[in-house]
């Protein structure tokens, strides 16, 4: 029998757990259409969980925007109906503010360890579709801005989508990529 060859590469935790995200997760269509936001809040609740807590991982939003180094938590609540409805994340305890508690919740590719069917992962992320009838305006305190076509679900590109006409911006004609053309000498 071969012997098991021995990583060169080991990261220091510093006698730390260590925080990670499995390859098919994140390679998952689920993931790759999640916000920015939705991924942050995403990596805070998964560093949360300590291997033996899932479905018991608690946190509140006032500790998730002070990880992120944010002053609001305006953001947090639509990352958070985001991860759930694309199938990373369930809510397994909703505690009201009077109980002074956090919510706890279950990461779906992570089994829980309880016995029988409750206790494996679900992996609904594995379901999610991308729908581009269902891409919706985002909107920002400056104004709206789309991350993509809602018709053609087409990612934002500078100039016209269709006719890929060029657009000008202030007087600078973009040549229809966004980049002024380069000067002639």
């Amino acid at each position: 029998m071969a012997k098991k060859k021995k990583p060169d590469h080991v990261a220091d935790t510093g006698g730390k757990p260590w925080t990670g995200m499995p390859h098919i997760v994140m390679e998952s269509e689920a993931y790759l259409h999640l916000s920015v936001d939705a991924r942050a809040v995403f990596f805070e609740i998964v560093y949360k969980f300590n291997g033996s807590n899932n479905g018991k991982i608690g946190i509140g939003y006032r500790e998730i925007a002070k990880r992120l180094n944010r002053r609001g938590f305006h953001f947090i609540a639509p990352a958070i109906t985001e991860l759930m409805e694309h199938g990373f994340l369930e809510l397994s305890m909703a505690h009201s503010r009077e109980d002074k508690r956090v919510r706890e919740y279950r990461l779906t590719f992570v089994s829980t360890g309880a016995k029988g069917h409750r206790g494996n992962a679900t992996n609904d992320y594995r379901i999610w579709r991308y729908d581009p009838a269902k891409v919706k305006r985002k909107s920002t305190r400056k104004g709206k801005f789309s991350a993509g076509n809602v018709e053609t679900g087409r990612p934002f590109s500078v100039g016209d989508v269709e006719t890929a006409a060029p657009r000008t911006v202030g007087n600078v004609d973009t040549g229809g990529d966004g980049n002024p053309p380069f000067p002639s000498k």
